[in-house]
């Protein structure tokens, strides 16, 4: 069987004018996650690369990456 998908959601990101430095907003059922690239989220999943309109996790147990679509605004917080 194919393996689990990441419960992640993506439902937005931050860059600091300054740096450049990203921060991705994701979603695990009620808890908000807040993490950068090459952050750990959940002692699982690595956060490779964020987008405008997704971010990239690795589920770092079973070594497979996922593309994470930014939610519509129905769907995040609130």
């Amino acid at each position: 069987p194919p393996p689990p998908p990441i419960p992640l959601k993506f439902y937005g990101m931050s860059t600091v004018r300054a740096t450049g430095k990203k921060d991705a907003f994701l979603k695990n059922g009620d808890d908000i996650h807040i993490a950068a690239e090459g952050q750990v989220v959940l002692n699982r999943y690595l956060v490779k690369r964020i987008g405008v309109n997704s971010v990239t996790v690795e589920d770092t147990q079973l070594k497979r990456e996922q593309s994470l679509p930014l939610l519509e605004s129905a769907d995040g917080p609130g």
